[in-house]
Formats: structure tokens, sequence, C-alpha cells
């Protein structure tokens, strides 16, 4: 019984012992655990996730009237999984931050940020929450929510429109899926990384 590796480049973990109805199971039980037991497991999780995304929303400028018409029923972001706000940060899973924020509102976001259990995402929309936007070199405006709390999509515009966000949310939502169960990333997940996947995706549907 010699070690050989997958096509992956992975050693494999069941190795045909005698003849080729026998098998034994080699590897450390770390390993056997998670590529039998937690990459199925986490699939479904995050099946789950992605599809029950509860949203607190930070609403401070014109954006918001963007998330209300995708939230409206023209483009109606609930059939992705995206809920309407809710009261309780206990049970959310998502923060979108929308519009300006300042110096003084930044401490508040992150006690709201603090509140939300883990796993959770958040989604920066518009130049204000991503970069400052207008306020450029403000003195009370943040350049840039994601140097306080970790941003996972950001979606720039000045406001975005309706079809940028939709598209922020699909890309969070496949970020989601090749999360582990603890909601971490592995390599290869950054915005550009996924949104080529989705492309790839969408040209396989097209040509079949």
């Amino acid at each position: 019984m010699g070690t050989s590796e997958s096509s992956e480049g992975r050693k494999k973990l069941v190795y045909s012992v005698g003849d080729s109805t026998s098998y034994a199971l080699v590897g450390k039980l770390k390993d056997v655990v998670k590529r039998s037991v937690e990459n199925p497991l986490g699939y479904v999780v995050n099946w789950g996730r992605l599809y029950s995304l509860w949203p607190v929303h930070m609403e401070t400028g014109c954006c918001s009237v963007e998330l209300g018409a995708a939230s409206g029923s023209r483009w109606d972001i609930e059939r992705f999984g995206v809920l309407e706000a809710f009261g309780s940060l206990r049970q959310c899973d998502l923060l979108i931050v929308l519009g300006t924020v300042t110096r003084k509102m930044m401490p508040r976001l992150r006690v709201v940020w603090e509140q939300m259990p883990e796993p959770k995402w958040c989604i920066a929309i518009g130049a204000c929450s991503i970069s400052g936007g207008l306020y450029l070199d403000s003195y009370n405006v943040m350049q840039g929510i994601d140097q306080y709390i970790p941003v996972d999509v950001k979606v720039p515009g000045c406001p975005p429109s309706t079809y940028a966000i939709i598209d922020g949310i699909m890309l969070l939502m496949e970020k989601i899926r090749r999360s582990d169960l603890k909601g971490h990333y592995p390599a290869g997940t950054s915005e550009e990384d996924v949104h080529a996947l989705i492309q790839a995706k969408e040209e396989v549907k097209t040509k079949a």
C-alpha cells in the first residue's frame, strides 16, 4: 500500500488493501473529519446562511433611496433571501451601511457591529461609506468605514444603481457559499475572484 495523491494534489484518505473490495482509512483524524463531515455540513449550513440574510440598515444618505427601490416589488431583493430590516441586533447577520458616516457616528456604528452575532457580514454601499465620497479630506467625515469594521463587499456609486446593489448582494452570497463553518473565507475569495467566478458560471449557462 503506497501513498498516492488525488487529482487535486491532496493525499488520499481511503486506500485499497489486498483485493479491491477491502479499504483502509489512513490519515489524521482532523483531515478525515474535515473532508468527510465538515465540507458537506458546511455546504448545507452556508446554503441556509446565504438565503436568510437578516440586515441592519445604517442609512444616512441618498443611497437608501436606491436600496428602498431594490426592496420594492419591481426588483424584490427578498427573492435572494435578503429580508427586511429587524429591530433586534442579536438576530441580524448583515450590516448594510449607506451614506455618510461621521466621526461622532463611527463609535455608534462600531457598537452596532459588535452587538451582532458571528458569523456576520458587512456591505458598504455608495462612495460616502467607501471613501468619503463628496466629503473627501473632510475634518468630520470618515474616509472609508473599512478602517474600523471589516467590509466584505463594496458597492461604488453616488448613488449606485439598483442593479449594482443586487450585484453586490450576489457577490456576498457567493463569498458566503465558499466560506467555512465559522464564516471565514479561504484564499482566493476577494471581490475580483468571486466576480470572475460568477461571470464564468453565467457564460456556462449561456452556452448551455
